[in-house]
């Protein structure tokens, strides 16, 4: 509970900017702040879960609540939406719509791709082995085409030219 309070505080400055800059009153960032550092924290299970606003979630929300009629309007069609998203997220986990058919093969081309995040490599090495673990087979094509900026296996890569 104390860790979620700290977690909280520490964010509410930032749940309060991206609030304003993203259209949306003041008081949604007060509540984002509450829900992301004390509500998420008591119910995630972990002691060492970090979680709380992203500056990038601006541009979203901003563009949400414009496209969705600007103002008060476009405010509350998108809180609706991200409600409604919410709770469709949440019965999909409930019924495990998205765990994946073992025994499946999955090929996956990244030879178009002029650039590749380490981090996508390092999250496509983990799905691999999951998917693998589980019986089915993942394959990565277009890898060949790619240089790496280092020796190591799961390194950014970058388009040959």
């Amino acid at each position: 509970m104390v860790s979620g309070f700290i977690i909280f505080l520490i964010a509410l400055p930032l749940s309060l900017g991206i609030a304003i800059a993203s259209g949306a009153p003041p008081l949604a960032g007060i509540f984002a702040a509450i829900v992301g550092g004390i509500v998420v924290s008591q119910i995630s299970g972990s002691y060492v879960t970090i979680n709380g606003p992203a500056a990038g979630l601006i541009v979203v929300i901003l563009g949400a609540v414009d496209r969705l009629g600007g103002g008060d309007v476009g405010y509350h069609c998108a809180l609706g939406a991200i409600v409604i998203s919410g709770i469709l997220l949440f019965i999909m986990g409930m019924l495990k719509a998205g765990s994946v058919p073992s025994g499946k093969d999955i090929r996956l081309d990244l030879s178009g791709m002029r650039l590749i995040d380490h981090t996508v490599m390092e999250r496509l090495d983990h799905y691999a082995k999951e998917y693998m673990h589980a019986g089915g087979r993942f394959k990565i094509a277009g890898l060949d085409q790619h240089t790496t900026s280092s020796l190591h296996p799961l390194s950014a890569r970058q388009l040959k030219k």
